[in-house]
């Protein structure tokens, strides 16, 4: 299926190191090879979008990225297999549409097989053949109409993470959607979260291709920065979000919860949205470590 990568952070940041290891899975240590795309929120959340059709790991996309190392506070990137829609540049996320006057960039993993209550207006507003495009605007619609104007964040970030809930039986939706102020994530299946400082003074190593980087080194003292991906890029602890579960991510920090209601999930498709056996073992393999480190300090703690 396909694969997300995003970043929230509280001041311009550039996303190559991760994206390097990501990209790779578009056709070297993966299979998702059907579309590349990343956006850019800019000066007054402007934004800055780039697509191509083609794999991912040798595409003009990555090459962009490498030479302009473009900076952010926010950033949403995907590489695609195509499960609904041909593939071709048209069915590529990121997508893009309006909101009282702001650019909302979004992009799924998953399978919708239903669309609970979308309307014919709904319908024809989308440009391509996708699911994905079509749930975005069904959710940008239905938030409109419930706030003609834009409301807090928290209410804001309740409206989404509910009408999430009305398609927990609707297919398998992982997803992340950004106004350039702040970023949201919404788990069915696989979706991770990191947050790290300047603090952190340690190397890290990519899983994909090994490429490793010690980010003390490029950090100022203040930054903080959170990815979210759909499985882990780097050898590090990522969090794990939960079926239901969608978080909302400001200048870094992770600001508000919300366990909503589990997706039904349809195994068919379960296992295209995560990796091969082969990547996924390593990423267990790093994560089943750092379980076992915590268990051995918290039976320390309790000795």
């Amino acid at each position: 299926m396909c694969q997300i990568l995003a970043l929230n952070s509280n001041s311009p940041t550039d996303i190559t190191f991760s994206f390097e290891g990501f990209v790779n899975r578009a056709g070297i240590t993966e299979t998702n090879v059907d579309g590349t795309g990343i956006a850019f929120f800019e000066e007054h959340n402007n934004v800055r979008l780039l697509k191509d059709d083609k794999a991912g790991y040798n595409s003009y996309v990555r090459n962009l990225v490498r030479i302009y190392q473009i900076k952010s506070k926010n950033i949403i990137a995907h590489i695609r297999r195509a499960s609904s829609g041909a593939p071709k540049l048209v069915n590529c996320h990121p997508f893009v549409r309006e909101l009282w006057g702001e650019n909302w960039v979004f992009c799924h993993n998953g399978h919708l097989e239903t669309f609970p209550n979308i309307t014919e207006r709904e319908k024809q507003s989308v440009v391509g053949e996708t699911d994905s495009e079509l749930f975005f605007a069904h959710l940008t619609s239905f938030i409109e109409q419930q706030f003609p104007s834009k409301p807090d964040i928290n209410t804001l970030f309740l409206a989404i993470a509910k009408f999430a809930d009305s398609y927990s039986t609707a297919g398998i939706l992982n997803f992340v959607v950004s106004n350039g102020e702040f970023l949201v994530a919404h788990c069915s299946t696989n979706l991770y979260w990191i947050s790290r400082s300047a603090q952190d003074d340690n190397l890290i190593r990519r899983i994909d291709d090994g490429g490793v980087i010690n980010l003390s080194c490029y950090a100022n003292k203040n930054d903080k920065v959170t990815i979210i991906c759909t499985m882990p890029v780097t050898d590090e602890k990522w969090h794990k979000m939960t079926n239901g579960q969608t978080l909302l991510f400001e200048n870094g920090d992770l600001k508000l919860s919300y366990n909503g209601v589990p997706s039904v999930i349809n195994k068919k498709y379960e296992a295209l949205t995560g990796l091969s056996s082969k990547v996924q073992q390593q990423i267990d393999q790093e994560q089943a470590k750092y379980r076992t480190e915590d268990a051995i300090r918290a039976q320390a703690a309790l000795s």
